[in-house]
């Protein structure tokens, strides 16, 4: 899945089918009520579960980088915030997400709390369609291949696809 960069501290939204949008304002994350005084913050990987229940991630780089995750379940009206690992944010559930990148972890309580599931010695554009299934064109140098995963990142196996004549 492709980062696609928003700008933060607000977020482009649409309720017919693109053609009006409305900015909605992010807030900053409690504990850090002045971090989007400045824009050395990003929005990236945006993610729908239904028309109420979203994700996105903020990346700040403020000396340090620091990544938020923020969850609503009101069509944006209200915001939850929590730091997290880093990486494109995978949606699987109202409360489990992944955060894929060479490090891959996960969480089962809305971001709270983040548990590291495996590190990989390649970089991914990753794919999931369940909490267990997932797939990756993983990148090492020149070398590029598809893996799979049946067991939620634990594992991962090379796929060898032929093009059928």
């Amino acid at each position: 899945m492709a980062e696609c960069p928003i700008p933060a501290p607000e977020l482009s939204v649409t309720i017919d089918g693109g053609r009006t949008w409305e900015s909605l304002p992010l807030p900053p994350p409690e504990n850090r009520p002045t971090l989007f005084d400045s824009d050395l913050c990003e929005g990236h990987s945006p993610q729908l579960l239904s028309p109420t229940e979203g994700a996105l991630a903020v990346r700040c780089s403020t000396g340090l980088r620091l990544n938020f995750i923020y969850l609503t379940r009101d069509g944006g009206k209200t915001w939850e915030s929590h730091l997290y690992p880093g990486g494109t944010l995978s949606l699987l559930g109202p409360r489990t997400t992944l955060a894929l990148s060479q490090k891959i972890y996960k969480t089962v309580d809305g971001g709270q709390t983040w548990e590291w599931i495996k590190t990989v010695q390649w970089d991914g554009q990753f794919s999931f369609v369940s909490e267990q299934v997932g797939w990756a064109v993983a990148r090492s140098g020149e070398a590029i291949a598809l893996v799979a995963t049946t067991d939620g990142a634990n594992t991962w196996q090379l796929l060898k696809p032929t093009i059928a004549p």
